[in-house]
């Protein structure tokens, strides 16, 4: 790092920097002479400049309609979040004069006077506003996860397809991996989940009991057993989901959850009564071999299951009981037993299966017949990581 301090020029971006103190001690290790950009929250950490009349255009500018679009642009007194959020409303609208001045006008004179998070968040809640019903729908179930967390692009389609918001697809979008909510954009999702009781977030401020009594999602992401007591009261009929993160260390019993249709935390005893589950993700878990093996096989309702991975779970039989099961991830093939490896044919529903670890020679033909009775079938993805011998 010296070296390149000294003989290089580079640029350091710094984000969500927060206090003075933390920005002179960064300052005093950088070379002078080269480019730091600094985002935060206070004015008084580093002031950025908004961006100059020209650089706005760059950012917005369309051939069509000048005089509106500078009009716009003075209205976003040069925020870049400000102008990417119109840009993208107007991007999807028609290009005639009469839809572009009626979004002029929708943003009202508030932003011509008030250059602060008020007229922000009105930008933000019109191009909300602007969406439609089943995007709204997934926008708002960003709120499920806490702030500053990395969402998983995965995790998210998972649960997307497990509320029933999206259908599945095979072909998917690979480049994305996963992505962050901007804060300003999470105050809003939040806002309006508490508007339209679609999550209830549970992160230690307090919960009306009306509110707990209507809620439909719970996002469980901090709090001590306390909470977790509060957390149990809300098990009525009306929970649709339970999500948990690690800050939430004390979770109250899932048999609570009766009426859930998808959940994703550490696995407490008699998950198998959970008759109506349909999405079973336990891959950040431990479990030992062979530990609560015949609960899996009871969940008849199961359409997604994603086991931990290279850490065996031992079904022993009845594999072959999970008909509706439609994708199964991290399967070890080692771990389990060849009666199991031979169950795997007859899920002919399974369309995307995900093997682990080395197969063992006395599984060889049963894992070769079983995958191409899964070929005949529906079977339209397959993934096999052999990686890991040694962890076994």
């Amino acid at each position: 790092m010296t070296w390149v301090q000294l003989f290089c020029r580079y640029l350091i971006v710094i984000d969500d920097l927060w206090s003075i103190n933390a920005w002179n001690r960064i300052e005093s290790a950088l070379v002078k002479n080269n480019y730091t950009c600094c985002t935060g929250f206070p004015e008084h950490v580093y002031y950025m400049e908004p961006l100059s009349d020209l650089h706005s255009r760059w950012l917005f500018f369309k051939r069509e309609f000048r005089e509106i679009s500078a009009s716009m642009l003075r209205k976003c007194k040069g925020v870049p979040l400000a102008i990417i959020s119109i840009a993208s409303l107007l991007a999807i609208k028609t290009r005639h004069m009469d839809t572009w001045e009626k979004i002029l006008k929708s943003l009202g004179s508030e932003l011509d006077t008030n250059h602060n998070l008020e007229w922000m968040s009105h930008v933000l809640n019109l191009s909300y506003n602007d969406l439609d019903p089943e995007l709204k729908t997934c926008f708002l179930y960003l709120g499920t996860y806490p702030e500053d967390h990395e969402i998983e692009r995965d995790d998210l389609l998972n649960k997307w397809i497990a509320e029933g918001f999206i259908r599945e697809r095979i072909n998917s979008i690979e480049e994305v991996l996963s992505c962050q909510v901007h804060d300003l954009m999470l105050d809003l999702i939040i806002s309006k989940c508490r508007e339209e009781n679609f999550v209830t977030i549970i992160d230690g401020q307090f919960i009306s009991m009306n509110e707990a009594s209507q809620a439909r999602r719970i996002s469980h992401q901090s709090g001590n057993r306390d909470i977790a007591l509060a957390v149990e009261r809300m098990s009525g009929p009306h929970v649709r989901s339970y999500i948990s993160f690690p800050a939430a260390y004390c979770i109250p019993p899932l048999s609570k959850f009766e009426h859930i249709s998808g959940f994703r935390l550490k696995l407490p005893k008699k998950f198998g009564e959970l008759k109506h589950l349909m999405t079973l993700d336990i891959s950040g878990a431990y479990l030992y071999p062979c530990s609560q093996s015949s609960d899996f096989t009871s969940l008849s309702s199961l359409s997604g299951l994603s086991f931990p991975y290279l850490r065996g779970v031992l079904l022993i039989n009845g594999l072959s009981k999970l008909r509706s099961l439609r994708a199964l991830w991290n399967f070890n093939i080692r771990a389990n037993s060849a009666e199991c490896v031979r169950d795997l044919g007859e899920l002919t529903n399974l369309r995307q299966l995900s093997l682990c670890g080395p197969c063992p020679t006395s599984h060889e033909e049963i894992l070769t017949a079983s995958l191409e009775k899964l070929g005949n079938s529906n079977l339209s993805h397959l993934v096999w990581d052999r990686r890991g011998e040694e962890t076994l």
